[in-house]
Parts: C-alpha cells; sequence; structure tokens
C-alpha cells in the first residue's frame, strides 16, 4: 500500500515538474515581447525619418537625387534603409563620392546627404582607330563633352563602339582601355585595338600555282581584319572558275597581339575538257564538232580553247588565248584566230550567229584595270570576208580599233546572284585597204541581277546600238534566234536586221542545285535601218535549262513566238 501511494506521489511530482518549466519559459518569452515593443516605440520615436538634405549639387539636378531614393517623410530609419539607398544614389554614376549623416530634428532625424560630382568631361579622345574616323566613333557613344562624367555609361559607351566597328565588318575590335577623367585632367580616352592579318596562305591546291590565288587578294600583312573585305576577296578567288570551294580559317597569330593568320582553303575541280560531239542544227542541218578547251594552263591562271566544226554547210576553226596578268596587275591579254568557211559562219568564239560568208581574222586585245570593277579594253582587229567565191568584187576587210569600257559587280560572275555588269564600246573602221568598210559602230549594255531568295535571282539586260558608215548587210544587227529574241528563227532569217537594234531580255532563275539551273524568260527585240520603225519588234517568251559544263553553262531553250509556235535553241554560255 505504501509503495502505491509513493509511486502516485512521486508519478505526481514528475508530472508537475515540467508543467512549471512551461509556464517559466511562456513567461520570458511575453517580457521579451514586451520589452522589443519598447524597444520599437523607442527607435519610432527617435529615427523617425523628418527631413532630407541634398548637399555638394553642381551640374546634377536634385530630382535625379530624390528619384532614386526608396525612403519617405515618416519612415523609420535603420542602417539597412540607409545604406540601400546610398547605393542607388551611387548607382546613378554621376558622383566620386557620396557621404551620409543622421542629425536629431523635430523630435526625428534629419538626413543629410553630401555628394561629390565627377568632373566635367571637356573633350573625348580616340586613340589607336587607324579604319574609322574619330568623330564617327565619338558619335556612337552615350558621354558628351560639357557634362558630368557618368561612370554608368561608360560600359555602354564600349558596347557601341565595338559594336559600330562590328557593324562596318571589323572583326575582333576592342576597346582595350579607359582613361577616365579627373579634377587634373578631365579628359575621356578611349584606346581602341584594331585587329589585323598576320600571315596569308593557301592550302589545298595541287594544280593551281599559290600566286596565281594569293594575286587576287589585296589583303596584305597588317591590314585590318574586316568581314566585308574578306568575303569580296574571296569571291575573286571563286570567280577564277577553278575551284568549287574557296573557305577560309583565320587563327591568332603566335608572333603578335590582336593579329590573326588567314588560311585560305581551296578544292580544286576540273577546268580542262576535250569534247568531240555532233548535233542538228535548225538550218544547218548535222554537224560535227570538236573542242579543247584548257582553262588554267599548267595552273598558270592562262586559257588555250581550240575548236573545230564540220557538216551542216559550216567548216570553222577557232583559237583562243588569255591571258588575265600578261602585263602585271590584272592587265589582260587577249588573243582571237579563226576561219570560217559555208554557207553559214561565225566569227566568235563559241558563238551562233551563223552568215552566208567565208572570213577569217584576228583579233588583240588589251584589258587595263582602274579598279578591280572598273576596266578598259583596246582591241585591234584585222578580217577578210568573201560573201562570194565567184564574186570578188563583193569582197570586203576590217580593219579596226575598239575601245570599250566596262563596269562589274557580279558576285559570281558566271552564275550570279547580284550585281551589275554594264559596258559600252566604241568600234571605228578604217580605210587601210581599198576594199576596207568605214564605219563608226556604238553599243551599250546594261545587265542586271537582283537576288529575291537564297537561290532564285532575277537577271535582265538592254542593249543599245548603232552604225553610222560605209557598212555591208553582214555587219548588221540581226533580232532573232538564240542570243537576242527566242522562239524565233536566227540570221539570215531574222525577223529585224539594220543599223540600229534595240534589245531587252528579262530571266527569273532558280538555281536548282550547283549544276543544273531552272528559267522562265521574255525577250523583246527591234532592229531596223528605217529609224524609228518599232513596229519590227516582236517579243518571245518561254523556259529554259542551264546545265554546268567544263565549258561553261549549257543552254537549253524552248522559246515561243508570237503565233504560239514553239523553238528549240542549244547553245553554250547564258544569254548574258
Amino acid at each position: 500500500m505504501n509503495r502505491i501511494i509513493w509511486g502516485v506521489l512521486l508519478g505526481f511530482s514528475v508530472v508537475v515538474y515540467p508543467l512549471d518549466l512551461t509556464l517559466n519559459t511562456q513567461l520570458d518569452e511575453k517580457l521579451d515581447q514586451i520589452s522589443k515593443k519598447e524597444q520599437s516605440q523607442t527607435l519610432f520615436k527617435f529615427n523617425v525619418l523628418r527631413s532630407i538634405e541634398i548637399k555638394g549639387l553642381n551640374q546634377i539636378s536634385e530630382d535625379i537625387v530624390r528619384n532614386e531614393l526608396m525612403v519617405f517623410k515618416g519612415d523609420i530609419l535603420n542602417p539597412y534603409v540607409v545604406s540601400r539607398n546610398l547605393k542607388r544614389i551611387k548607382a546613378i554614376g554621376y558622383f566620386d563620392d557620396v557621404e551620409s549623416q543622421l542629425i536629431d530634428f523635430e523630435g526625428g532625424k534629419k538626413w543629410v546627404i553630401t555628394v561629390k560630382e565627377n568632373p566635367i568631361v571637356n573633350q573625348i579622345v580616340i586613340k589607336g582607330n587607324d579604319s574609322i574616323n574619330s568623330d564617327v566613333i565619338i558619335d556612337q557613344v552615350e558621354t558628351s563633352g560639357g557634362e558630368v562624367f557618368n561612370f554608368g555609361t561608360i560600359r555602354t559607351d564600349i558596347l557601341n563602339i565595338e559594336d559600330h566597328y562590328k557593324s562596318e565588318g571589323f572583326l575582333f575590335t576592342k576597346v582595350s582601355k579607359v582613361d577616365l577623367p579627373t579634377y587634373q585632367d578631365p579628359t575621356l580616352v578611349f584606346y581602341v585595338e584594331e585587329s589585323q592579318f598576320d600571315s596569308i596562305d593557301v592550302s589545298g591546291n595541287t594544280k593551281t600555282k599559290d600566286y596565281v590565288i594569293l594575286r587576287e587578294i589585296d589583303i596584305k600583312t597588317g591590314d585590318k581584319v574586316n568581314e566585308v573585305e574578306l568575303k569580296k576577296n574571296l569571291g575573286r578567288v571563286f570567280n577564277l572558275n577553278y575551284f568549287s570551294e574557296v573557305v577560309p580559317d583565320l587563327m591568332p597569330s603566335p608572333a603578335t597581339k590582336n593579329a590573326y593568320d588567314l588560311l585560305i582553303n581551296v578544292k580544286e575541280k576540273s577546268t580542262d575538257s576535250i569534247n568531240v560531239g555532233g548535233g542538228w542544227g535548225q538550218q544547218n542541218g548535222g554537224f560535227l564538232y570538236s573542242d579543247l578547251n584548257i582553262n588554267n594552263f599548267l595552273g598558270t591562271g592562262q586559257l588555250i580553247a581550240l575548236r573545230g566544226q564540220w557538216g551542216g554547210r559550216v567548216q570553222t576553226y577557232q583559237f583562243k588565248y588569255f591571258n588575265p596578268w600578261m602585263f602585271g596587275e590584272r592587265r589582260s591579254l587577249t588573243y582571237r584566230a579563226w576561219n570560217t568557211k559555208g554557207s553559214f559562219g561565225f566569227n566568235n568564239m563559241l558563238s551562233s550567229g551563223y552568215r552566208p560568208e567565208t572570213r577569217y581574222g584576228m583579233d588583240v586585245a588589251v584589258g587595263l584595270p582602274h579598279s578591280y570593277e572598273l576596266r578598259s579594253t583596246h582591241k585591234a582587229k584585222i578580217e577578210n570576208v568573201y560573201v562570194s567565191e565567184t564574186d570578188s568584187t563583193r569582197s570586203y576587210s576590217i580593219q579596226s580599233y575598239a575601245y570599250s569600257l566596262s563596269y562589274d559587280t557580279r558576285d559570281i560572275k558566271f552564275s550570279p546572284l547580284n550585281g551589275v555588269y554594264h559596258f559600252v564600246t566604241i568600234e571605228n573602221g578604217f580605210k587601210l585597204k581599198s576594199n576596207a568598210l568605214q564605219f563608226t559602230r556604238y553599243d551599250a549594255s546594261f545587265s542586271n541581277f537582283f537576288q529575291t531568295a537564297e537561290k532564285q535571282t532575277i537577271a535582265t539586260r538592254l542593249m543599245i546600238g548603232k552604225i553610222n558608215g560605209n557598212i555591208e548587210m553582214t555587219e548588221y544587227y540581226y533580232i532573232g534566234g538564240p542570243n537576242t529574241v527566242r522562239g524565233y528563227i536566227e540570221y539570215p532569217y531574222s525577223f529585224g536586221f539594220g543599223r540600229a537594234q534595240l534589245l531587252g531580255n528579262v530571266e527569273y532563275r532558280f538555281l536548282l542545285s550547283d549544276i543544273i539551273q531552272f528559267l522562265f524568260f521574255v525577250d523583246a527585240g527591234w532592229a531596223s535601218s528605217m529609224g524609228s520603225d518599232f513596229t519590227k519588234g516582236k517579243v518571245g517568251k518561254g523556259v529554259g535549262f542551264r546545265i554546268n559544263s567544263p565549258l561553261g553553262p549549257i543552254r537549253i531553250d524552248f522559246g515561243i513566238d508570237e503565233l504560239g509556235e514553239m523553238r528549240t535553241h542549244f547553245n553554250i554560255g547564258h544569254i548574258f
């Protein structure tokens, strides 16, 4: 019995004891809350913001500073609030130093903020800029002379300068250093570090000589790295038509700071061909031909071409030699010779302008560059023409000099998407022999290419011609056929001929692949000796294909005349 009583008493004692501890803890917490409330009331009483005063402003408006403050009259000030707002004032960027002081004021606190303004920028200087004028660069920065310097805009100014260089095609250019204005020297100086080319080399060419590639590159060691200029120079290499790929590699130079080594990787394609074949002409019947084209002879960039054709009432032999750098930098030499005999002949390399005559001759042309796009050509020509073997009085000769001026901005010369090709020619025939023709011939051609999609372009050509003086009919302009207005029969059955011509062509070209093109075309032409008799003009339309070959694009056109009759034209090379 006693054990039970003591157990109960002992158990009661154990239970009561922890209840006493809990009550004591709650009492302590209550007293602590009362203490904090009293402290808060005391803090509220003595740290309430009563006024804000800003000192040290001269150029900067007080509103700019106050707009950054996130504390107002009646708010309680504590170290965290003060620090946060001071940071916002410093972030404005106009101040070299910001100090703070709390003063007892009207039962609370006056917050006195003292600032020290940055120096006024007296001028902005750009150093190291060789490629872009300083005034142009200064226009890109937000900082202005005569204003208080702002730390917050300097990073934006640096980015603006670097972005402007990039927009102008300059790669890897950076602002390497900035001298900030001080009270002793209030000049803001940006140091620009433009990247440059170090070594320039080629790779991948097994046949083509290095110098043939490098001479097309205007970029030299020390020139600035510019994407626009690099693409332009690589386009010149591609336009040699010796390579299927031209890919650049830019690698940091181990020898020079912020310089890059340029490696031009090329992939050569076949440039020589021997072709033997035959065909059937609408006017001449069946024929055989043989061609030998050596483009890039021995890897030196020279061209040698031979052609022979027999049958179809025509027998012709032609030779052509071309050296694009015969007399130094892009000073070219072209020599051609031909001998054609038959009822229908032609005097231009790979041309299909057939004429009932026998002729042989040659011409020599020297091309001179005025820029990469602008060239002039001086050509001397000697040719003897026999219109009839039985009547020598109908024979004549041509001894002429022609001056041509051409402007060429085509991106890819043999299959352009963009650019123009314009040229004008004046040819004058001299009376050096008794049967020589004495004449002056004026020709102008304007071809334009407008890219409409990634592999689509609109190609246009306008040709104007006029001949004055003593001229034979075989030298007239003839309109109709594969090179003028498609869908019509060519010379001598052309619908228009005479001493003047006007010709227009429009093609919408689709580059289906690197080998095949498809196009729609519309041609319109007029030729006459009557001056303005435009009623003789005709319009042709149709579709065509171009198949790339070593000789050039093989051209197949299906032209429809005004009566709806379709004719097929087969030739080599674009019509323009």
